[in-house]
């Protein structure tokens, strides 16, 4: 692939090789252009061309296999578009031939020249930085009027009053807001970006990327022993979006408590002010700052430091105590990045998308922009509370070295210029293969339960902090009251949403692959849908209460925008229950994209003469579990209880749960007589269940059609017993072939249930036969540890563009069963 970057500065490499001096500025090119000329096997050959100024003599050249050309532009005069720059780009683009155009920023005109000049705009992709259009509205970051209404002779010869500086920002804005319109790809990092970018542009594929930071910050660690106490960094201060006016007032507070505190700025020293030259200088900004200071008598505690270089930037973030971002607006500063990288203590505003860089009170601490009494207690705490340093010290630093991955990050460029080269080819499979790093795999579901632990703390056993299981919603006092709930704060990989909105947001744009479902939040998942990256989705029925009800045209546009519009993407369906790829046929959603999937509750060892079955008893212990609903039909076991009763059979009936029909069901009991042989034991915890599943004999599963999955019929078999179940619970038809390793009936045919459980009742052959075989169903597939190594290989296939689905068991193709067919599916010749 030919790339042509389109890029703010000259690299410094191109400098050296002219003699010239080379810019501090976005050393992180360095490190990237660096990576992709020595890697020999990408394929890629790049050039680079970049803005030099009017009066200058245009370059053109190659050094150490980089092709470079500069085109004129005043970038000191970026409110003004030059439509002259369109011709000089249009001859390097005719000269390069790039399979991809790359622009890095959206702030100068040059980006909207480019998309005006190249004869395909599907093939450039322009890279989010700051959004300008955005940024003004945030300029005057609460200064007070008369600052804003004041000019200094500086402002006025340069025409650089603080308004001026606002309406250039809108003008440039302008200038990117008709570029985002004009653009088919854009990569960010933040929700924020990806929301502001789609109001511009709703049809702009988003691709997530992560930023790469300069080199020397993926060396070197901060140590609070070896830091300058109550010593605060600022990485810049020199305009008001970047709040320096708002710390003053902290400061001043903080110094009555820590005489020694200092705050240090890196950047122009705007308040200088001692040589008459300084004076003409001052900006009314510059002059407000000064102002504050002296007002405060911050003299001795404040410190403009001059422009540094990545060396010494580093070397002031390891000296302070904590690193303060204070701006009015941020997309995500890599100043915040690469202090987390050094673990230092990091204080910032909560504003624009920050939130995607670190989480409040784990990893730095947050307050709001205008908040100075927030300010001050995040710079206090850190200060006093070593807990809280430690705390965070790690934290941060884990953090960062994820979102800042340079080797994902590189293999992420490259999958999204290949994606953009050749958008209809296969992926390249050199470049396929060239991904080393583990995937990163996020869940996300409506709340995590007994039924999903099993299965995603086998993915998290894999892939480590790469995994992660987001929460949308609390769970239901209900569900809870039945001994569903779990701590939430004893599973390192959950996230709560509700919570961590922005952390969510933000790694589910970044994660490789995300699976979906469970929960009717379209609005999560749809950024990533947009933007096409990969997704699995899950899901139970979509018609359970029959499919006429395909036939609302409402319902129909619904099914068309959550899921038929990306059937030829990368998207695909695990289908929980045995009729959801029928429901999604109707829809013509997933063609050739569904597969089958379930719940996967923990899997317990049992040696097979332990199993419920492998000993003749007098007595036949036969279960029913679930709540007391209309859809369970607990009515039937007691109803097959008066059966066996009446013909004499030794057993005893445990019915576990509760419910509305509780009442009714201990009616039926005393009526029937049915008190000596059937036990109600109402809600019982998950492992108590499991323990009387695993000395029951007979498991009966008699839920309807509106059961979706039925996590009980795993348990049941995996604790051997001999299961009946209704053809219409969507697990049957995965989990059980009939007089196999189970039994089925035909929903509604009560006749034939009592009959099937009469004869598991008198034949303890069968039933030891049904049972170990139920055992060895769960043992060699339907278990969490299969479900995860299933799945994990759909996403390395799905990454690799060589996906193959299981030939049985979870991740295999889901065959498309008509609700009404799956009693005969579930007979052994009808699975032939």
């Amino acid at each position: 692939m030919r790339i042509l970057w389109l890029c703010n500065i000259m690299l410094p490499v191109i400098a050296k090789s002219l003699g010239r001096e080379c810019s501090n500025k976005e050393g992180w090119l360095t490190g990237l252009s660096d990576r992709i000329m020595q890697d020999k096997e990408n394929r890629v050959t790049l050039g680079v061309c970049f803005p030099v100024g009017k009066e200058e003599t245009p370059v053109k050249g190659e050094t150490q296999g980089l092709s470079y050309f500069s085109f004129h532009e005043n970038t000191l005069d970026a409110h003004h578009y030059d439509a002259g720059m369109e011709a000089e780009l249009r001859r390097i683009v005719t000269e390069f031939q790039p399979d991809v155009v790359h622009v890095f920023g959206t702030e100068y005109p040059h980006t909207l020249a480019m998309l005006r000049s190249v004869p395909d705009v599907s093939k450039v992709l322009v890279g989010i930085q700051g959004l300008c259009f955005e940024y003004s509205r945030y300029y005057m970051a609460d200064l007070p009027q008369y600052v804003i209404d004041r000019p200094n002779f500086r402002d006025l010869v340069r025409k650089d009053t603080l308004k001026e500086q606002k309406r250039k920002y809108e003008a440039r804005g302008s200038f990117e807001k008709e570029a985002l319109r004009l653009v088919k790809h854009v990569t960010g990092r933040t929700g924020w970006d990806y929301k502001l970018t789609e109001s511009i542009n709703p049809e702009r594929i988003y691709h997530f990327m992560g930023e790469t930071l300069r080199a020397p910050f993926y060396q070197g660690e901060w140590n609070c022993e070896t830091c300058v106490p109550h010593r605060i960094f600022m990485s810049q201060g020199n305009y008001p979006i970047k709040g320096l006016h708002y710390v003053l007032p902290a400061l001043a507070k903080l110094k009555e408590e820590f005489p020694d505190i200092k705050l240090c700025v890196a950047g122009d020293r705007i308040t200088a002010h001692t040589t008459w030259k300084e004076k003409l200088k001052l900006s009314s900004y510059g002059k407000y700052l000064l102002e504050l200071i002296q007002k405060y008598g911050l003299g001795e505690q404040i410190e403009f430091l001059g422009k540094l270089d990545a060396e010494q930037m580093k070397e002031q973030y390891l000296k302070s105590h904590v690193f303060l971002s204070p701006s009015a607006i941020e997309n995500s500063p890599n100043s915040i990045g690469e202090a987390l990288m050094l673990g230092v203590p990091v204080v910032s505003s909560d504003c624009g998308g920050v939130r995607s860089l670190f989480t409040d009170e784990q990893e730095g601490l947050f307050y709001e922009t205008t908040d100075t009494d927030g300010l001050i207690r995040c710079l206090r705490r850190y200060f006093t509370d070593t807990r809280l340093v430690e705390k965070t010290h790690q934290a941060a630093r884990k953090r960062a070295f994820q979102l800042h991955d340079p080797e994902k990050n590189y293999q992420t460029l490259l999958q999204i210029y290949g994606t953009i080269a050749h958008p209809s080819a296969e992926r390249d499979e050199k470049s396929a293969e060239s991904r080393s790093y583990v995937p990163k795999v996020t869940f996300v579901s409506n709340y995590i339960n007994h039924h999903q632990i099993p299965f995603s703390n086998e993915m998290f056993e894999r892939l480590g902090e790469r995994y992660h299981f987001i929460q949308t919603e609390p769970m239901e006092e209900e569900r809870v009251s039945m001994g569903w709930g779990v701590d939430v704060n004893t599973i390192p990989y959950l996230m709560l949403f509700y919570e961590q909105k922005e952390e969510c947001e933000r790694l589910i744009l970044e994660s490789d692959i995300v699976v979906f479902g469970g929960t009717e939040r379209e609005d999560i998942v749809e950024p990533r849908l947009r933007a096409g990256l990969p997704v699995i989705r899950y899901s139970e029925r979509l018609y359970r209460e029959g499919q006429w009800k395909a036939v609302s045209p409402r319902g129909l546009r619904k099914k068309y925008h959550d899921h038929t519009r990306y059937r030829k993407e990368d998207v695909y369906l695990l289908c929980s229950g045995a009729y959801v790829a029928s429901d999604f046929h109707i829809v013509r959603a997933y063609p050739g994209k569904m597969l089958k999937w379930g719940y996967f509750p923990e899997q317990k060892k049992i040696e097979k003469d332990l199993l419920p079955n492998a000993k003749q008893t007098k007595q036949v212990n036969i279960l029913w579990a679930g709540r007391f609903l209309e859809l369970k039909h607990p009515e039937y076991a007691v109803l097959a209880a008066e059966r066996l009763n009446k013909t004499g059979f030794n057993f005893k009936l445990t019915m576990i749960g509760d419910g509305e029909k509780r009442s009714e069901i201990e009616r039926m009991i005393v009526e029937k007589g049915l008190s000596g042989v059937v036990a109600l034991e109402g809600y019982k915890k998950p492992q108590e269940v499991r323990d009387k599943m695993e000395r029951s004999h007979i498991f009966l599963f008699t839920s309807n059609h509106l059961e979706g999955w039925g996590a009980v019929l795993n348990e049941a078999m995996n604790s051997g017993c001999a299961v009946l179940a209704d053809s219409a619970v969507g697990a049957a038809p995965f989990l059980i072939q009939h007089g196999v390793n189970g039994m089925v009936y035909r929903e509604g045919d009560l006749e034939g249930f009592l009959a099937l459980v009469e004869k598991l009742v008198q034949d303890a052959e069968l039933r030891k036969r049904l049972g170990e075989n139920a055992y060895q169903t769960i043992e060699r597939f339907w278990n969490p540890r299969n479900a995860a190594e299933c799945l994990l290989r759909l996403c390395e296939g799905i990454l690799r563009g060589q996906v193959r689905y299981e030939k049985e068991g979870p991740v295999s193709p889901a065959k498309i069963i008509a609700p009404r067919k799956g009693y005969e599916y579930c007979m052994q010749d009808g699975r032939q």
